[in-house]
């Protein structure tokens, strides 16, 4: 269910921070980042999650993971 929401609000235009970087936008994924941290700090699962896909996109160093 929550994969069809995910894909849905993509498919509307409203993409969050992975989303971002599958679009090649990493500005737009740095300011997810710091929204994140402004809301949970930097030691949230989703901090962690969407600054190691930022990293990952960088270094191009995917490792068989995706975002």
């Amino acid at each position: 269910m929550l994969n069809l929401i995910g894909y849905n609000t993509r498919k509307l235009g409203e993409i969050f921070g992975e989303g971002y970087l599958q679009k090649g936008d990493l500005a737009s994924a740095r300011v997810e980042l710091t929204e994140i941290a402004d809301r949970c700090g930097d030691r949230c699962e989703e901090y962690d999650k969407l600054e190691k896909a930022i990293v990952i996109f960088m270094t191009g160093d995917d490792a068989g993971r995706s975002y």
